[in-house]
């Protein structure tokens, strides 16, 4: 960067510090319109109807210069530990600008003791004026629990959302909102309480802002995956999924979105935005696209809603992608992410709970004068980079250290953007196993019976805690239907401390296996169990098993106590 241009970037970020300190929690309705970005997911806890979500929302950072809050009762306003009083990587915010809150899609909704939800700081970036958080469980004050859980009171597929007020003004210095000026943003998802056996939701990233080149096609992956593995959808959002009302504001050259909410394209733009719907690569040449009359920076909204298939192609769940692009001039040649030291962009990192995932993260400018600025969307809870983001560089490095504690499917982006608005994105997957217990030798067999809502659910086996070993054999039996297994691929014998009295004689008492088998005849279906056995008499033996037709389709979901018969555990000898 030469000394004009450091000297332009050092005086924008010095003027946002300066404007941010002064602004506090009273907001007019042009000053609330702030909301950046948000991606939701969620997925079961194993209790009965309860479902654990993540909200990441981002918004105007300059919105909360009034000061932090603790968690601790009576949630007193405290200090903000970023400069000039602004909120840093940590803090908490209360979300009074637009008072945000979450409804859960049964008539009931989560915020705060204080009203709108609490959020930690988890990225910032102080030169485009925003903020990402992550909102906390009230229920769980003091602790910053980044888990809402919520138990339903019946199952059933609910639409839960956030409908608030208001994007981005039609002038808000820098930004220009083109499309959808001082609208209403919903980010909605599509929660399956117990009609769809385990199942959890897609989980995706995106930039908080992603920066596209004015008059050329634009192309940017949205990072996703699918914790149980199913295929995913991509599609751009419906207006009414997207806003529950229209602003009816014009944009500077008059235009106004006719409906509750319109994608980039006509008719702000001659091209139509898309994002193909197996890939999630997102689409739009920008030819012909209104730019900002008044202000420096164009920016367009826009919603993705990324959908997992069961094996029939139908649709289990849904989850939305909420985010800005600002369209750039071409200027040099942009940055790049350098392999090595970074993982190749794209692929899933695999981690194993309580042990380190430590990687580098590095990109460069090929254009020897840009500085290169590095942040990242979507950092798990608990995982730090070093040195903190945004940092500035070229080349510019900083490493991700974590150590999880529970599994799960996490997904983040990584931007490096130099001061010309050229812009690089590189997203992560990290999926997060169980550290693998002991597996203790042995088999285990029995059966009996499991009562249920809809009906008598009976099984009988013999199997081995090596899946090599044999024989191997389990019949489930429920409504007319069967299951028989053909083969065994997955098989763990554990002891489990929390059931009493202690383990029998074989030294375990927790069989888990899965295995591929005949489901009415039919082969290609798949099982999945965990077998307890918790001492004579039986009376506490507990069975949980899942199958799926040879199309993925659940078509048994249960848990419980057997009522009838036990299980034993037994020495391999």
């Amino acid at each position: 960067m030469n000394s004009r241009r450091k000297i332009l970037a050092w005086v924008l970020t010095a003027s946002w510090m300066v404007a941010a300190a002064t602004v506090g929690p009273a907001v007019t309705t042009a000053e609330a319109s702030h909301a950046r970005y948000a991606n939701y997911n969620w997925k079961p806890t194993g209790v009965s109807n309860q479902i654990e979500f993540v909200l990441q929302n981002a918004f105007r950072m300059s919105g909360y210069g009034g000061g932090c809050y603790s968690t601790v009762p009576p949630h007193s306003n405290v200090p903000c530990t970023g400069p000039f009083g602004t909120p840093a990587v940590g803090d908490v915010i209360v979300e009074f600008v637009g008072g945000t809150m979450f409804n859960f899609g049964d008539a009931t909704f989560v915020g705060s003791p204080l009203g709108p939800l609490f959020y930690v700081v988890t990225s910032i970036d102080p030169l485009n004026d925003w903020l990402l958080g992550n909102a906390l469980d009230p229920n769980s004050f003091p602790a910053v629990d980044t888990t809402i859980t919520h138990t339903y009171a019946a199952s059933g597929d609910y639409v839960a959302f956030t409908d608030s007020c208001c994007r981005i003004s039609t002038t808000a210095a820098p930004n220009e909102h083109l499309n959808n000026p001082d609208g209403f943003y919903r980010f909605e998802t599509v929660v399956n309480v117990g009609t769809q056996g385990s199942n959890r939701s897609p989980v995706g990233s995106v930039p908080v802002i992603v920066l596209c080149p004015i008059n050329t096609l634009c192309l940017f992956p949205i990072t996703a995956s699918d914790p149980d593995g199913d295929t995913l959808h991509f599609r751009l959002s419906t207006p009414t999924e997207a806003s529950s009302l229209t602003s009816g504001n014009p944009n500077t050259h008059g235009t106004v979105c006719p409906v509750n909410f319109c994608q980039p394209g006509p008719p702000f733009s001659t091209n139509a935005a898309s994002v193909n719907a197996t890939t999630g690569v997102y689409s739009w040449n920008t030819t012909g696209a209104q730019l900002a009359v008044v202000q420096p920076n164009t920016l367009y909204s826009t919603q993705v809603m990324i959908e997992d298939l069961d094996g029939g192609g139908l649709i289990r769940s849904k989850v939305a992608v909420d985010f800005l692009i600002q369209l750039v001039p071409v200027v040099g040649s942009p940055p790049a992410f350098d392999v090595p030291p970074s993982p190749q962009c794209g692929t899933t990192l695999p981690a194993v709970v309580g042990q380190l995932l430590t990687f580098v993260i590095q990109a460069s400018d090929p254009d020897s004068v840009d500085i290169v600025m590095l942040n990242v969307v979507g950092l798990p809870p608990g995982a730090t980079m070093t040195p903190g983001l945004p940092t500035s560089g070229n080349p510019v490095s900083s490493t991700f250290n974590w150590t999880p504690s529970a599994p799960g499917t996490f997904a983040l982006t990584f931007t490096a953007t130099d001061q010309t608005g050229q812009q690089a994105t590189c997203g992560y997957v990290i999926e997060i196993a169980d550290a693998p217990p002991p597996n203790l030798e042995g088999r285990m067999t029995g059966g009996g019976r499991l009562v249920t809502a809809a009906g008598h659910v009976t099984h009988g086996f013999e199997l081995h805690c090596t899946a090599s070993e044999t024989p191997n054999n389990l019949q489930v039996n429920w409504s007319g239907n069967r299951f028989h297994l053909e083969s065994l691929t997955s098989a763990t014998c554990t002891n489990d401390p929390a059931i009493a009295p202690e383990p029998p004689k074989a030294g375990f008492d927790t069989y888990k296996g899965k295995g591929t088998g005949r489901y009415n005849g039919a082969s290609g279906a798949t099982a999945e169990w965990t077998f307890t056995d918790a001492g004579e008499p039986g009376k506490s033996d507990t069975m949980t098993i899942e199958i799926k037709d040879s199309s993925s389709a659940v078509v048994l979901s249960v848990t419980g106590t057997l009522d009838q018969g036990n299980h034993q555990a037994h020495e391999d000898k």
